[in-house]
């Protein structure tokens, strides 16, 4: 009786050594880490790829053709205008906010060549990347200054705006010349001034 209790006491000891040992080899088991993307690599990998299109054309300049007092009588025909730059930047408007990112140049016969990415341009002349000199304006003996509310109108406006959604080959920037020298609609030019010399 002893001898019987005393083999089953061994038997269940080594059972339980055994029921313990493949508890413990399921606990010890690697479990998967889980690896903690950051806000960064989220946003980076949710990104959309913004496609690139191309933005060509000429830049043309027509000159007014004009009287001994000043009036204009006709217009030259189109002809590459070499020597104006423009300047790009993004949105529906010139803003201080947004910078240049491109420069418009143009080749021996007046043409450009750009990719951009799609999206709105705003281009603008060389004096719409600087902030308003507004002291620099005024009436003059030959002009009238029509105030800083044109003027910042003036600033603001893109010379000319392009929605880039696919490839534009023949965009054309038209320069143009007026008989009195400026090309500001700030400062409209008194005619009858000069007729009355």
């Amino acid at each position: 009786m002893f001898i019987h209790f005393k083999g089953s006491f061994i038997v269940l000891f080594i059972l339980s050594f055994f029921v313990c040992e493949n508890i413990y080899a399921q606990q010890s088991k690697k479990k998967p880490v889980k690896k903690k993307v950051s806000k960064h690599q989220k946003k980076s990998k949710a990104a959309p790829v913004i496609p690139t299109y191309t933005l060509s054309g000429r830049i043309e300049i027509v000159e007014d053709i004009c009287n001994e007092e000043k009036q204009k009588i006709g217009e030259s025909d189109p002809k590459p205008c070499l020597d104006k730059y423009f300047f790009i930047k993004k949105g529906n408007s010139n803003s201080a906010k947004n910078p240049v990112i491109d420069v418009i140049k143009v080749d021996e016969q007046g043409n450009f060549n750009l990719r951009l990415k799609q999206g709105n341009y705003c281009i603008i002349q060389s004096f719409q990347t600087k902030p308003l000199q507004l002291e620099n304006y005024q009436s003059t003996k030959d002009f009238e200054y029509l105030g800083e509310d044109c003027l910042r109108q003036f600033w603001a406006d893109c010379y000319k705006f392009v929605e880039l959604n696919q490839d534009i080959n023949d965009l054309i920037i038209k320069v143009s010349t007026t008989c009195y020298g400026e090309n500001n609609p700030c400062l409209k030019y008194d005619v009858t001034k000069t007729l009355t010399k």
